[in-house]
């Protein structure tokens, strides 16, 4: 295992060197991208612990504070059945949240709502925060 690291290693720390700052996740798409190689991230990111290389990036993942800031996960029952056009404009909606990123590293939200027959965006809010306060105001314009 150890002589399987030790090659593992020169690689990893080759596309280190080239991209200077990346995070794991960049690391493991030029893996894949530039040498056709799939390598689990958890693998990548202990190779590097082990021979002290500290990527300076942490990237946040947004969905994960926007599944904490909802406070419920339940799955509900699926009413729609993916039949989102039912003919009757304003009987089904569809909903999103968008990233948008803007200056260095910030991060605005656009949240709408379109409506499933004609398709047009009957509600949309912006938000420099991922709030509930997003969608709730999103849906006070409807």
């Amino acid at each position: 295992r150890d002589r399987n690291d030790w090659e593992d290693f020169q690689l990893l720390y080759r596309i280190f060197l080239d991209k200077h700052k990346c995070g794991i996740d960049e690391i493991k798409m030029a893996l894949e991208a530039e040498y056709d190689i799939v390598m689990n991230h958890k693998k990548i990111r202990r190779i590097l612990r082990k021979n002290n290389i500290i990527s300076s990036i942490r990237a946040a993942k947004p969905y994960r504070k926007m599944m904490k800031a909802t406070q419920e996960n339940a799955t509900k029952k699926n009413l729609v059945n993916r039949q989102f056009d039912q003919g009757i404009p304003y009987k089904v909606f569809l909903t999103d949240i968008t990233y948008l990123p803007y200056g260095s590293g910030q991060w605005a939200y656009l949240s709408a709502v379109k409506d499933g027959a004609t398709g047009e965006i009957v509600a949309h809010h912006f938000s420099t925060s991922l709030k509930m306060s997003l969608v709730y105001e999103t849906l006070d314009k409807l």
